[in-house]
């Protein structure tokens, strides 16, 4: 992971793009001016979370090249680690032992160490590839919550509040995290439902407050953080949905929706973004390797058996994998590099279910 994204990081891909330029002067600006809003309203409006991390670096590294994606490349690096944990969290169902629990994660980790679609976001200077870094440590403490909450456990105060800090801190990466708070919510329901349906007598009741509790915090949390940036779109309510705007899907037939989705179907059977920036030269290739692709679609059908829904494991993959799909389907085109990327975690969780 640390070679594929750093090694000759100035000059692969070859020259920096518009918007990676854009990002490191609007960098510059804030910091020469000390102006730190929570979101920059040029090129298309964009969250300040990459901005605020690139102003250290270009201040060790200088204005360069390397600067301006070492970020990027830092982002993808931690995400490694940050994955074996997650996966080493969720898979319980899909072990028979610790043992194998830990080369499940370790396996999950190397999908995404050695995936095109991560690397080419970790050597670029987009703000992208901090979703599913950030997305990942909000859902894994989430899930410490969970656990202690139904397993009667200490320690479920701290988890919530790193929860709802990384979720609340999601909302400055980039604009599909306005949609992880589907993916707690969801979870929030569903597994209140668990406890009551596994949960007997008396003790039912006191777990669901304790779980909504819990949850409330994650709530709190998460909105005291996002503050900054909820004033400000109250303020400028065309900075929020200036950008949904330009590329939301339209459609004027239901023929149409039906190949909208199809086409973005297309993404886990060998579609690629057709974007140079987003690309190698020599024409579209595919987002997602080929030997992957047949695996993703075991796993997925291992999950959806009924036995399977029932686990709060395969709950959270499949809702995350699906809230964090959304972007793309809803967006034109819905094959892309950059809008669903948020799925990823949840995508290789499931290749490695099949694995």
């Amino acid at each position: 992971a640390f070679t594929l994204r750093l090694w000759q990081l100035p000059s692969l891909p070859p020259g920096l793009w518009y918007d990676e330029a854009y990002n490191a002067l609007d960098a510059i600006w804030m910091a020469e001016t000390g102006d730190l809003k929570p979101f920059v309203v040029g090129n298309n409006g964009r969250e300040v979370l990459w901005h605020f991390l690139l102003i250290p670096a270009i201040r060790l590294f200088g204005q360069t090249a390397f600067s301006v994606r070492f970020v990027g490349g830092l982002a993808g690096m931690l995400s490694i680690p940050v994955m074996y944990r997650f996966a080493l969290a969720l898979a319980g169902p899909f072990v028979r032992n610790r043992n194998e629990a830990r080369w499940f994660a370790v396996a999950a980790a190397g999908w995404l160490a050695v995936s095109w679609w991560h690397l080419q976001n970790s050597r670029s200077g987009y703000r992208p590839i901090l979703l599913p870094l950030l997305l990942m440590l909000s859902l894994y403490f989430y899930w410490l919550v969970w656990q202690s909450v139904f397993r009667q456990q200490k320690g479920w105060v701290r988890n919530a509040v790193l929860a709802g800090f990384f979720l609340g801190l999601s909302q400055y990466s980039y604009l599909p995290a306005r949609l992880a708070p589907l993916i707690f919510g969801g979870l929030a329901v569903i597994w209140s439902i668990l406890i009551v349906r596994q949960v007997a007598g008396s003790e039912k009741r006191h777990r669901l407050v304790h779980w909504w509790v819990a949850t409330g915090v994650v709530v709190v949390i998460s909105a005291m953080v996002f503050i900054p940036l909820g004033i400000f779109f109250w303020q400028n309510p065309e900075a929020f949905s200036s950008r949904t705007a330009d590329v939301a899907f339209s459609p004027d037939t239901p023929g149409e929706t039906a190949a909208h989705l199809l086409e973005a179907a297309g993404l886990f059977l060998g579609a690629g973004h057709e974007l140079y920036r987003h690309h190698l030269p020599d024409g579209r290739r595919a987002m997602l390797g080929w030997l992957e692709i047949p695996l993703f679609w075991i796993g997925l059908v291992i999950l959806l058996f009924p036995r399977r829904l029932k686990q709060a494991e395969t709950q959270l993959i499949l809702l995350g994998f699906f809230v964090m799909w959304l972007p793309a389907m809803l967006a034109s085109p819905p094959v892309h590099s950059l809008r669903p990327i948020g799925l990823l975690p949840f995508y290789y969780l499931i290749v490695t279910v099949g694995m």
